[in-house]
């Protein structure tokens, strides 16, 4: 996986991004840089999986990064051809940026996920009021949902302390008791924190469903060694790109997904997965490239 740093620093992919014109042949061998996620998260994850799957017909390259707001930034300067956000942050992005941004589709949900130690006293997310929190680092783009969710059960901004922590750094800041909860959306189970620490999970309240996007899910049981089950919330995570991206790269991109449908799930995940056709066209509303949506109709 490419850091950011070392992008910036990176030979130039040739065949994509090298010319204001591009100029593929059906036959040309195409690299898409990905911008995914932190290593360990559900991006990340499925972006390393994507890259095993690819052949030499289409290489995938990943670049990790804070989340979807940074994702769909580096989708924007061009260091990335094609990109992983959020369904909202990418609509909040669009609408704000007016952002030449197009959906390929959709793959795994994202789950809201509030979580303390096996052992803490905190039974619900009212009784984080006043607690040391971790929402997630600036450029994550469930860093801002989150604090609309807690907004939305009661809990607005000033109500926590947000140490705004990647989600690596809050399962340790969580372990060590230098934060009361780390919350997150994410992979089901999110292997960062199922390897850190034994948690229990709180309830996402159903007011906070007034959430645009989001919809009522719930996390079932075992899903992070010995935790409960509770309710919680989804939203879409989408694979996106800009409008110039050739088609023949949006093509291949597509088919090795919906291809390689059980090498991209984890083992253990439990999450709702996204990867065959008549599931991935529903992008939240977000427009389909014009080789998308001809590539959703030829093999819907």
């Amino acid at each position: 996986m490419i850091s950011r740093r070392a992008l910036l620093v990176a030979v130039p992919v040739v065949g994509i991004g090298a010319a204001v014109g591009y100029s593929l042949q059906n036959d040309d061998p195409i690299t898409v840089r990905l911008a995914s996620g932190e290593n360990g998260g559900g991006y990340a994850t499925f972006a390393s999986a994507l890259e095993s799957v690819t052949t030499d017909s289409l290489r995938v390259v990943p670049v990790d990064s804070a989340g979807s707001q940074e994702n769909l930034r580096l989708l924007a300067t061009g260091d990335v051809e094609v990109a992983l956000a959020q369904g909202d942050t990418v609509r909040a992005w669009v609408e704000s940026t007016g952002a030449d941004v197009v959906a390929l589709g959709r793959v795994y949900d994202n789950y809201v996920q509030v979580a303390v130690r096996a052992d803490s006293d905190i039974r619900s997310i009212d009784r984080l009021r006043g607690r040391a929190i971790s929402l997630g680092p600036p450029g994550s783009g469930g860093a801002v949902a989150l604090a609309d969710i807690l907004t939305a059960v009661g809990l607005g901004p000033g109500s926590y302390v947000d140490r705004a922590l990647r989600l690596s750094d809050g399962a340790i800041a969580l372990a060590d008791s230098t934060v009361d909860a780390v919350c997150w959306c994410g992979a089901l189970p999110t292997t960062i924190v199922a390897d850190a620490l034994p948690v229990r999970l709180l309830d996402v309240p159903a007011a906070a469903t007034a959430v645009p996007e989001y919809r009522a899910r719930s996390i079932r049981s075992g899903t992070y060694r010995g935790a409960n089950g509770v309710s919680s919330l989804a939203v879409r995570n989408l694979l996106v790109a800009r409008t110039d991206l050739p088609d023949v790269a949006v093509e291949r991109l597509l088919a090795a997904v919906a291809g390689n449908a059980g090498a991209l799930v984890p083992v253990d995940a439990t999450g709702l997965q996204n990867y065959e056709p008549r599931s991935m066209i529903d992008t939240s509303g977000l427009a389909l490239h014009r080789a998308a949506l001809q590539w959703y109709r030829a093999n819907g």
